[in-house]
């Protein structure tokens, strides 16, 4: 069975302002790749070959990006005028550029290993009742609340539609959807829904068959800052074999500098530098003398650290600066200022 994919990539990232009014929120880096491109990599390794990408909020940046990828699988990019209506319209504007019995649908900026997409790919290959949906459920919190049966069948999200249900777990955000899924799809969208799961519901009222599967992680939303923080976190710890192009130093190691260094790849780390990992620093950046760095700190390119600064727990976006003397921790510092996030 050839199973298609949807990424919605619309949004306009709301609760990440002011960061997604210069960069929309799919082009975020973290840990060195964005967040369209975790997501993409993602799928491509699950074995899915043919990916549609509804664009919306500053759609021809992701555009750009997306044909700038080198991929061995075809990447259609869509733009959507009217997703500020929400999810669905997105994911039916999406659709109807593509022809697809079976998909899989994920939003741009959900961080997660591979492994949940492929135990929802290959679960999906084995039914042979064709349900409309099989959603990926973990029992880690995370997204909403999924309401079900013990033989795996869904009876609400958010709440119980069925009211004969308990909580199963939380929505893992991906979901494998029939051709049967998306031809409700529009009809939903003209009579006022706006989400996909509130198509879920519908279904389930309608006596529709929605499974559950359980996958083990269930990653991370980047939904809002805190979401940026643990998604690096969750890399940091889980980096793959994707870090490429900057100095990666593991978990449980740190590097100390008494020299100074600088990289063919323009990175500067001055003397009295102590990197405590997992910790990440990008291309172009520079690190200035006797600062203190991690654990769990991703760097981006082209971001200036004062000198004697101590963080941990930070996400510095491209082209950050960082004052001198400076201590942090739980921040998001960006090129327009610093986002304390709190514990």
């Amino acid at each position: 069975m050839t199973i298609h994919a949807v990424v919605l990539a619309a949004g306009e990232g709301l609760r990440l302002r002011p960061v997604t009014e210069v960069t929309p929120k799919p082009l975020l880096p973290v840990v060195g790749r964005t967040l369209l491109a975790r997501i993409l990599a993602s799928l491509q390794t699950a074995g899915i070959t043919d990916i549609v990408v509804g664009t919306g909020w500053k759609h021809e940046r992701v555009a750009e990006h997306i044909a700038s990828m080198p991929t061995d699988v075809t990447i259609h990019s869509v733009y959507v005028s009217d997703y500020k209506i929400g999810p669905l319209a997105t994911f039916v504007r999406a659709s109807q550029q593509s022809t697809f019995t079976t998909a899989l649908v994920c939003p741009a900026d959900y961080v997660s290993d591979v492994s949940p997409l492929d135990t929802l790919i290959a679960q999906s290959a084995c039914e042979e009742d064709c349900p409309v949906a099989v959603m990926a459920v973990s029992r880690h919190a995370g997204g909403s609340v999924v309401f079900g049966t013990d033989d795996g069948r869904v009876c609400g999200i958010g709440h119980d539609v069925t009211g004969s249900a308990s909580p199963v777990g939380y929505s893992a955000m991906s979901m494998i959807v029939s051709s049967h899924f998306v031809a409700s799809c529009g009809p939903a969208l003209g009579n006022g829904l706006t989400h996909v799961w509130q198509v879920v519901n519908m279904m389930v009222e309608q006596g529709r068959d929605v499974r559950y599967l359980y996958v083990g992680n269930p990653g991370i939303d980047v939904d809002d800052f805190r979401g940026l923080l643990d998604a690096v976190r969750h890399i940091l710890l889980n980096p793959g074999p994707d870090i490429a192009g900057g100095l990666y130093v593991p978990d449980g190691d740190s590097m100390k500098f008494r020299t100074a260094l600088s990289s063919p790849s323009r990175t500067v780390i001055e003397a009295g530098v102590e990197i405590v990992g997992p910790a990440y620093v990008g291309p172009g950046s520079r690190i200035g003398a006797s600062c203190r760095v991690g654990p769990f700190v991703s760097i981006e390119r082209n971001s200036v650290v004062g000198n004697q600064v101590e963080v941990h727990d930070a996400v510095f976006l491209p082209g950050s600066t960082v004052s001198p003397s400076s201590t942090l921790a739980n921040v998001v510092v960006h090129s327009q200022g610093t986002v304390y996030v709190g514990d």
